[in-house]
């Protein structure tokens, strides 16, 4: 039986080879030759596949690559099948240069026109002009992984690559093609996926046909952008929007923009800032674009159909002016400064303190919601409602309002957690929602009314979690007998020490202060300090 062994391990080995797939077959060279920088046979090249099809062309060796003058003149164009009918690049699908290529010379891969992926080795480091330009079918190329290329032409490396829509490697930022120090873009994939390029903060110019035959909607000019190479839009075919936030006018080679059948510049919106706007409408490369002053919070408007607003940014304070009624506004029409936040880096956009100008008779539903840093609110005597959730997360300290109000809204203020005190004037038609002082801090309640049929009706949820039997009620000498019959507001803490005494905002701190009563006026003392009621020292 062991004389067979010998034998039946052979035929095992023979039947292995027999089945063997096609795909381990060896790989077979078709072509191959030199490409060293001035006749150098340090670089070779060859073309090699499985099946004569889906070839790779491979840069291997030492050294830099030849400077071609055009895509017929490298030596791999003139490479054949062996019968003379094919011309192998027909066949090539993919390029990979290895490592120890330091160099790719001009036009080394232009006009590939059956390459979808190109590969470049660690060692690379210089890329000179149009190497890879009018491709028509690559998709995608290699940069090394782990070093930059220092050295990349500015004359249009991906010149006619349509369908070119991945970069990768370590000189890529957002989809871009840069320089080492991110300060150059070189280019940007015509077919990026999204359709959106957001040029890096760090970039300064703009190379030549950066933006060659582009497909993008939307392209970001970042602020410190100051040159723009020659032909940097040729040949757009969608562009929609441009936001250029460069705060100095750039400079540029001739021309930026030349238009590709189906684009013109009417088509597209310049997103500018106030600032450049006159420049943009003055500089002919920039005519016939549509120009939008947007780039800037508009610290001045209108959010009432006679109601102005005007921010000052050094100090916060919201100013509104007018009369009549605010506008109503939803998700789909949010209130002007709604939209500050999106400038919070740039600008100081926190709304500190709201002034609202007499005449003006409403606060519409969230008007100021999320304004976290809004502290103080000066209502006129016209008010006549506020919305719900009008103050709705703010940081409202101390409210005092007028006794022309007839309505606060569900949930007004709530979650105003530092809301200390609450002045009603005497209103006589008072409504209350739920939860308008929910979840709030409120210690003080300064109460006007002097006839139990004013006093509004209130719910437990309006004032929330706050603890009534903390809560003092001030009140008017005498009224004791008419907060005891009411709901809630016989729970507090009644104290009647309103006479006389001005009601009005308190503007200090109250949580680190002391209330007393001096000859029926409430006085506050902060330290060596004495405040009367409305927060106005008294000497």
């Amino acid at each position: 039986m062991k004389k067979f062994l010998p034998f039946i391990k052979s035929l095992a080995v023979m039947a292995m080879i027999i089945l063997m797939p096609v795909s381990m077959t060896a790989q077979v060279t078709y072509a191959s030759g030199t490409c060293g920088k001035d006749g150098s046979s340090n670089v070779k090249w060859k073309i090699s596949g499985t099946g004569g099809t889906n070839l790779t062309l491979t840069i291997y060796g030492q050294g830099e690559m030849e400077d071609y003058n055009g895509y017929p003149s490298q030596p791999w164009q003139k490479a054949y099948t062996s019968d003379y009918t094919v011309r192998l690049m027909t066949r090539v699908t993919s390029v990979v240069v290895e490592e120890g290529i330091t160099t790719i010379g001009s036009y080394s891969f232009a006009g590939q026109d059956y390459v979808t992926k190109i590969t470049l080795g660690e060692d690379v480091r210089e890329i000179h002009n149009n190497a890879m330009c009018s491709n028509d079918i690559l998709e995608t190329v290699y940069f090394p992984a782990n070093n930059y290329v220092t050295e990349i032409s500015d004359l249009g490396i991906f010149h006619n690559c349509h369908k070119l829509s991945q970069l990768y490697g370590k000189n890529i930022i957002d989809g871009g093609l840069y320089s080492a120090d991110g300060k150059i873009l070189y280019a940007f994939p015509p077919a990026y996926p999204g359709g959106v390029a957001r040029i890096a903060e760090s970039c300064e110019e703009l190379c030549i046909n950066s933006f060659n035959n582009s497909q993008l909607n939307t392209i970001y000019l970042p602020k410190f952008l100051w040159n723009m190479g020659y032909d940097a839009f040729s040949y757009y075919t969608g562009l929609t929007d441009i936001y250029a936030d460069m705060e100095i006018m750039p400079t540029y080679q001739l021309r930026i923009f030349s238009p590709q059948d189906g684009w013109s510049k009417s088509q597209t919106t310049v997103h500018v800032h106030h600032s450049t706007y006159e420049a943009f409408l003055a500089d002919p490369e920039w005519e016939g674009f549509k120009i939008v002053a947007d780039l800037d919070p508009d610290f001045e408007g209108q959010c009432g159909d006679n109601i102005n607003y005007s921010f000052e940014p050094s100090n916060g304070t919201l100013t509104l002016t007018g009369t009549g009624d605010m506008w109503t506004f939803t998700s789909s029409k949010p209130a002007p400064w709604t939209g500050w936040s999106k400038w919070a880096d740039k600008y100081d956009v926190d709304i500190k303190e709201l002034i609202i100008g007499e005449g003006i008779t409403s606060v519409s539903n969230s008007a100021f919601l999320f304004n976290y840093h809004l502290s103080k609110v000066s209502f006129p005597s016209t008010l006549l409602s506020i919305g719900g959730g009008a103050f709705e997360w703010c940081d409202i300290q101390s409210v005092t309002l007028p006794a022309s109000l007839q309505m606060i809204g569900a949930s007004a203020f709530y979650r105003n957690e530092n809301l200390y005190s609450v002045a009603f004037g005497e209103s006589t038609d008072l409504l209350i929602y739920e939860d308008a002082f929910n979840m709030t801090s409120i210690h003080d309640i300064y109460a006007p009314w002097t006839d139990r049929g004013y006093i509004p009706a209130v719910a437990e949820a309006t004032f929330g979690d706050i603890v009534a039997n903390q809560t003092k009620l001030h009140i008017k000498s005498g009224t004791r007998d008419i907060y005891l019959s009411r709901n809630v507001w016989k729970d507090m803490i009644i104290v009647e020490d309103l006479d006389g005494t001005v009601i009005g905002e308190v503007r200090i701190d109250q949580k680190n202060a002391t209330k007393i009563i001096r000859n029926g006026q409430v006085i506050i003392i902060r330290g060596e300090e004495e405040f009367n009621v409305i927060g106005k020292e008294i000497k």
